[in-house]
């Protein structure tokens, strides 16, 4: 039966499980959206998405960082922000290298400066 009263001491099991069950995948959701409008619109959306790294982080909001730790979605989230920061390489290098010649592009992945690093599931 519905009460129509709210006992926070009561009721808190169930806003916690509530949040556990919708705050990971509304986070997760928000960073795909910026990471996709990033490709369409401005980079500037992927430090956004960054910065929802720090927001996350922030002490003030360790429940937050608590929800993906409990529902085991860290990993998940963490992969996200690894995302976010090759695409976010590869749109500045794209965008240094869009006027230049393909051999200077060669030249510096030669001397080192290159997003390979983030390439952590390449079998070499």
């Amino acid at each position: 039966m519905w009460r129509l009263i709210y006992d926070a001491e009561s009721d808190a099991p169930y806003f916690t499980r509530i949040r556990y069950a919708y705050i990971p995948s509304i986070v997760l959701a928000y960073n795909s959206v910026l990471h996709c409008s990033a490709v369409v619109q401005t980079r500037e959306r992927l430090l956004q998405a960054l910065e929802l790294a720090n927001i996350i982080a922030a002490e003030e909001n360790e429940q937050l960082a608590e929800c993906f730790i409990k529902t085991g979605r860290m990993g998940e989230l963490v992969n996200a922000f690894a995302l976010d920061s090759k695409s976010l390489l590869l749109l500045n290098e794209a965008r240094e290298t869009s006027g230049k010649k393909v051999r200077e592009k060669k030249k510096r992945e030669w001397e080192g400066e290159t997003v390979d690093v983030w390439d952590v599931d390449r079998k070499s």
